[in-house]
């Protein structure tokens, strides 16, 4: 759709024209000039920019696109002072004829938060006529509500949806800007996200289809697909099925579902056939990342060339869960309980040769006594550790600043999942630090690396890899989890921190969960409503409730 742009924000060789975008009048560049005019969206946006132009025989129109502008070729500060800052994008040009209303748009997307356009006119005036963005996104709507009485979560909110719907296209972009592939990894988080905030899942069946489509002779599928970079990155192939067991969760889709057991048994063997008799994984070839975790070169583990891997061979397990209960929904109960023993001899393994009772965390391998945060948290998740354990492991994996490997924006999905699973949700708050550093330095949307650790490692300024926290407004503070296939079983466990005030809709194919709650003096009053076909138990501070089909009041006191 049309979306006009915002203000012209600097001009070099004229004057500044601002009726040019906000009242549509032309503007006129003299013959023989040479200018340059910068326009600031004051938010990112993706499409294809219009520009109509008269007259200006053999002018030379160069426009540029940028999500930011930059104090030095790897330093942007504070997004919204641009002084003493210079333009760095990638360009088109366009010669007019000198005929009348010619329109130049580029022939693929551009996404910008500034565009600059620098032109040099010959013996002929040039006009410009208009000047706006044809904003281009899959048509999915935004049908989830979340505000609170705090205005930095509402804006997290905001901020979440542009970075997730701007790489929502015909498939899904890893990022606005750079490199515009469907990635498995970086989609897990960006399908939940889609899911959570739309309740539209046409993207995600498309790209699980795809991912499947990718697979190589070995098994593996494509760390990137559909593209024309053969890139294999076995961790995610795992994630592929860990998708495959978010979408389960989402939508009791049995006949869709059953069409990747094939695919699902292939990688589960490529990764069997690999296990040591020790219990643990052997060298993983190709790219070994997950991720960026810092500290991890290039995304890999140490030593993982030696084999042993903790982190790795927790996935796998990890993932085994996941297979095994889809499995357990398609009817395919050996396979089920296959996946289930290959789990159970990896925990045991894994806590007889990984454990360091001493510091009470899992070593990166037998032989290496280092620590790492995404290991610890692969840990929790593959319920290597349980119970009060984990707990107290949580604790660790969230307070001790010596770990290395830390998880990253796309990473904190799962950190964010295991405390949940452990009950130490209240550091959700605390954890998302990270996001509103972004919106002091005035981004739009959420970057691909966090700003914290190192300002000059920054890409990527839109990448929905880093919306984990637009899921766990809904899994998290309102506390929306489902545990059964399809959400037919649902808990809601809401974490409100300091929060005095709730409202939100979450979406789903059954219907919308709606609620309207508030905290006064240690009681939650407010409305709660669940559609029918979902069984769904609230639970907060001690209190236990079974929820019945459609509207309903609660007031509950704290019993803690």
């Amino acid at each position: 759709k049309k979306e006009l742009l915002t203000i012209v924000t600097r001009t070099e060789g004229i004057e500044k024209n601002t009726d040019f975008l906000k009242n549509g009048k032309p503007w006129t560049i003299p013959a023989n000039k040479k200018v340059i005019i910068l326009i600031d969206q004051t938010f990112l946006t993706m499409g294809y920019p219009e520009l109509t132009v008269s007259g200006g025989k053999d002018s030379h129109i160069r426009i540029g696109y940028a999500e930011t502008m930059f104090q030095t070729p790897k330093t942007k500060g504070n997004r919204n002072d641009l002084t003493g800052k210079r333009f760095i994008g990638i360009r088109d040009v366009f010669m007019p004829d000198g005929g009348a209303n010619r329109t130049f748009k580029p022939s693929y997307l551009r996404a910008f938060r500034f565009i600059q356009l620098e032109i040099t006119t010959q013996n002929e005036p040039l006009t410009l006529h208009s000047f706006f963005n044809v904003k281009c996104t899959a048509p999915v709507a935004l049908e989830a509500r979340f505000e609170t009485d705090n205005p930095a979560l509402n804006q997290l909110m905001e901020m979440g949806w542009r970075t997730a719907s701007l790489c929502a296209q015909d498939m899904l972009l890893s990022d606005a800007y750079y490199e515009q592939m469907q990635y498995v990894g970086d989609s897990r988080v960006h399908n939940l996200v889609m899911l959570t905030l739309s309740g539209d899942d046409r993207l995600t069946r498309n790209a699980l289809i795809q991912f499947d489509q990718s697979r190589i002779p070995e098994g593996l599928t494509y760390a990137c697909y559909p593209n024309p970079f053969y890139l294999i990155i076995p961790s995610y192939s795992l994630i592929h099925i860990d998708q495959l067991h978010d979408y389960m969760l989402w939508k009791a889709d049995k006949e869709y579902l059953k069409q990747f057991e094939l695919g699902i048994g292939n990688v589960l063997d490529w990764f069997e056939n690999r296990m040591q008799p020790n219990g643990l994984l052997s060298r993983i070839d190709w790219w070994p990342a997950l991720a960026w975790p810092k500290g991890y070169k290039n995304g890999v583990p140490p030593q993982m060339e030696k084999g042993n891997n903790t982190l790795y061979t927790l996935h796998y397990a990890y993932t085994l869960m996941h297979a095994s209960e889809i499995y357990q929904f398609t009817g395919n109960t050996e396979k089920q309980r296959e996946c289930l023993a290959r789990a159970e001899r990896i925990r045991q393994a894994v806590r007889k040769l990984c454990y360091d009772s001493n510091r009470k965390l899992f070593k990166e391998s037998p032989d290496l006594a280092e620590y790492a945060q995404i290991t610890n948290v692969l840990a929790v998740m593959s319920e290597t550790v349980q119970g009060d354990e984990a707990k107290s492991l949580m604790r660790t994996v969230l307070t001790d600043t010596t770990l290395t490997g830390k998880v990253d924006l796309f990473l904190h999905a799962y950190l964010f999942e295991a405390m949940n699973k452990t009950g130490t949700s209240a550091a959700f708050f605390n954890e998302i630090s990270e996001w509103h550093t972004m919106t002091k330095l005035g981004l739009t949307t959420f970057v691909e690396v966090p700003l914290e650790w190192d300002e000059e490692g920054q890409r990527s300024e839109c990448h929905p890899w880093s919306t984990a926290p637009n899921i766990h407004f809904f899994k998290t503070v309102c506390g929306i989890r489902p545990t059964s296939p399809g959400h037919k079983t649902v808990v809601i466990e809401p974490e409100l921190g300091e929060l005095k005030k709730l409202k939100a809709v979450y979406p789903h194919h059954l219907g919308n969960i709606e609620m309207d709650l508030t905290v006064q003096k240690k009681t939650l009053k407010g409305t709660i409503a669940v559609p029918p076909g979902m069984q769904t138990t609230f639970r907060w501070k001690g209190n236990t409730l079974q929820l019945k089909s459609g509207l309903q009041t609660i007031a509950l006191k704290s019993n803690e």
